[in-house]
């Protein structure tokens, strides 16, 4: 998303997640979207320190990944001076990331038929 002129991605990590549970009711971040539901101030405040929080583990992890310099990442304060329908937009980004990012994923191999060895240099 693009906010003032720059570029800003969003990822959940689990930094970002640790940070937004500290404001969630008993630390639990289950609460989450019924927090950012409600429709109040306290609800705009925890999106743009979720947003805050998002942009920043972006910027780490771009930085871990491919060995660059994190740049400036948005913060709370930008966030608090869009408009609502910079807002609103700002809120699809980051909720699309912390829906993506919060999935559980695991790799696998494939199953190995039976007589199959294991590992190189092993046996089944």
């Amino acid at each position: 998303m693009t906010v003032y002129g720059t570029d800003y991605g969003f990822r959940f990590s689990v930094g970002a997640a640790m940070e937004i549970a500290k404001r969630c009711p008993e630390q639990k971040l289950e609460k989450l979207s019924e927090l950012l539901n409600e429709g109040t101030t306290q609800s705009l405040d925890l999106l743009c320190a979720l947003a805050e929080q998002c942009s920043l583990a972006y910027e780490q992890a771009r930085a871990f990944e491919g060995g660059e310099a994190a740049r400036g990442h948005l913060t709370r304060e930008m966030a608090l001076s869009l408009d609502f329908g910079q807002m609103a937009a700002l809120a699809g980004e980051v909720m699309a990331a912390v829906s993506a990012d919060a999935k559980t994923t695991v790799e696998t191999e494939p199953a190995k038929k039976n007589g199959e060895s294991g590992p190189a240099g092993k046996s089944a």
